[in-house]
């Protein structure tokens, strides 16, 4: 880890550099303000411009990580520098604008094909949602609200700063004037989704491993986490940011179709609250309540009931003996017969336990069927009716 030496000196050079870029982009401003014909001076201050804005970003980030290093914020610059570094930058746009705007009736005209497509440094954006807000922000600042481009330079900036998944999105716009406020719209549906944010930034808190206090990786790891997650989740438009996290802890405690059905219903890509979601289990709630107490009341007939061929199979008891007195049903001796007759449910040749027929009623349907033909509830045998501890 480098001294605390040479942190403080690393904050003092990125110090120096963002004034310098500050005193740059005053100059500009000055500069531009006299042109009035100009228009190839204007260009240059705009190119040289965003040299300057991405001189200070990289200066300004470095100078909020080294304080945050030397757990010094606010030692050294303060946010209103940034803030007013870009208001300047807003000035010296408008006032190349009003400039192109005054020449471009004077000026002849070119085709398209004909306009220099400049050189504007733009990160490249492949389709991660978290680095879509920062992408998007500086593209409009330097390329779409940039009325010095026309729409088809602006197409062409746009395509070549995008890879990947995020490529795919517009592919299939040809580029051309006509299909650059197209695809510039496609990238927004797809990708401008606080919502989509929000929930990537709760899981980074509630699935980063507990950290050691003994351990240096860990507890850096710890702090960027937490801080980076916490500040972007307040910079989103969340109206209730209590609300909202309860939400999402509740959330995780649904199975994961149980969530793809309660997202299904939601009409838009707003945050949701915690009471949707209680209102959505309340009424599942309901509908499973009584969807089984539907079930557990048989409907009339449901009870299949005994087949003419069942009803004249003789059975046992109905057998006069040699002397012409009905024997009784024998009682039962440790263990059910082991011959099988016909089904008393269906009539087929296999046994009750075995009918599928049988199975495919609900528990209070069997539960019925076996009470009203006596049968043993525990080997459904038609020879004893009463549970015996010998059953098997």
């Amino acid at each position: 880890m480098p001294s605390m030496d040479k942190l403080k000196a690393s904050l003092a050079t990125s110090v120096i550099k963002r004034e310098n870029e500050f005193s740059a982009t005053s100059t500009l401003l000055k500069l531009i303000k006299d042109l009035t014909t100009e228009f190839d001076v204007a260009n240059m201050c705009l190119t040289e411009l965003v040299k300057v804005e991405k001189t200070f970003r990289e200066a300004d980030e470095l100078v909020v990580q080294l304080n945050s290093q030397l757990e010094e914020p606010g030692q050294i610059g303060s946010p209103s520098k940034f803030e007013a570094f870009f208001e300047i930058c807003l000035h010296v746009r408008a006032a190349h604008s009003r400039l192109t705007a005054s020449t471009s009736v004077r000026a002849p005209s070119l085709s398209s094909a004909e306009l220099p497509i400049p050189r504007v440094d733009l990160p490249c954006f492949q389709g991660k949602v978290e680095e879509w807000p920062g992408f998007i922000a500086l593209f409009d600042a330097l390329v779409h609200q940039n009325n010095s481009l026309a729409p088809v330079q602006k197409f062409h900036l746009l395509a070549s700063a995008i890879s990947g998944e995020a490529a795919s999105v517009i592919s299939g716009f040809q580029l051309n004037s006509v299909n650059y406020p197209l695809a510039y719209q496609a990238l927004h549906s797809r990708y401008q989704n606080p919502r989509r944010l929000a929930n990537l930034y709760v899981n980074q808190i509630l699935d980063s491993r507990p950290a050691s206090v003994s351990s240096l990786p860990q507890l850096k790891k710890f702090v960027t986490t937490h801080q980076n997650a916490i500040h972007a989740i307040k910079a989103l438009p969340i109206s209730d940011l209590a609300d909202f996290l309860l939400f999402s802890l509740a959330l995780r405690n649904l199975h994961i179709p149980s969530r793809h059905l309660f997202e299904g219903q939601l009409s838009s890509d707003d945050f949701p609250t915690l009471a949707q979601l209680l209102e959505f289990t309340n009424r599942q709630l309901r509908v499973l309540e009584s969807t089984s107490v539907t079930s557990s009341i048989a409907p009339k007939g449901s009870l299949r009931p005994q087949s003419p061929a069942g009803s004249a199979s003789v059975s046992p008891s109905s057998v006069p003996s040699s002397s012409g007195v009905h024997p009784r049903r024998p009682a039962y001796a440790g263990a059910c017969p082991s011959s099988s007759s016909a089904c008393v449910f269906c009539s087929a040749n296999h046994s009750v336990r075995q009918c599928r027929e049988f199975k495919a009623m609900n528990v209070n349907q069997r539960r019925a069927f076996v009470t009203e033909r006596r049968l043993c509830r525990n080997c459904m045998s038609s020879f004893h009716a009463t549970v015996s501890s010998g059953c098997t």
